[in-house]
């Protein structure tokens, strides 16, 4: 394997000389090789809880797939139990400012703040066991009262737009939804999520 990873490092040493800097060393694109990230099939492996340090990973990774081609398709494949959904927000906005269409792929899990983003994908297809799971924002508040009313009524904010992309992306409304994830962690499979239309 870290032979097959060094050839591709070098494959793609060439095939990059003519879409990035001069100056781009071969460090930079060890990085991307070890980050999940296939330029010449356009391709990112993301299985990563979804924070900063993944944003900034998609963004960038997306990025210069735009710029070496702003019409053929990107793939993403994904597995990850979730995570911020400020950060989640920000990679959704990002992927739908795009002009090339993405393939989404679900491999193992999508979880919670991933399910939104999976949602991004103008093709979305899944590995037969990946399982989903969604729930309603998880969100702590504490300190004053007017502080913590605050917090809630973003909190609320937040909850109900994360439900308006997974209803904007299936075929159940948002009663439905809110039914599934507000008191609990709803789970469900691959045979579900093609029912529901999220694939």
């Amino acid at each position: 394997m870290i032979y097959k990873r060094q050839d591709q490092i070098k494959t793609l040493n060439k095939t990059l000389e003519k879409v990035v800097e001069k100056d781009y060393a071969i460090e930079d694109l060890q990085h991307w090789v070890m980050s999940g990230i296939d330029f010449e099939n356009r391709k990112l492996d993301i299985n990563l809880d979804i924070d900063e340090q993944s944003s900034n990973l998609i963004r960038r990774a997306v990025s210069k797939f735009v710029e070496m081609d702003r019409k053929s398709s990107i793939t993403i494949q994904l597995s990850t139990y979730g995570g911020d959904i400020l950060e989640m927000f920000s990679i959704i906005d990002f992927l739908k400012s795009i002009p090339n269409p993405i393939i989404m792929v679900a491999n193992g899990k999508i979880m919670s703040a991933g399910l939104p983003i999976f949602l991004c994908g103008d093709i979305r297809l899944a590995y037969t066991n990946t399982r989903f799971m969604m729930h309603s924002l998880s969100h702590k508040v504490g300190g004053k009262l007017k502080d913590t009313e605050i917090d809630v009524k973003e909190g609320s904010l937040l909850n109900s737009q994360m439900l308006d992309i997974l209803v904007n992306n299936s075929k159940k409304n948002k009663k439905w939804w809110a039914t599934k994830v507000d008191s609990h962690d709803y789970y469900f499979s691959v045979k579900e999520a093609k029912e529901l239309g999220i694939i």
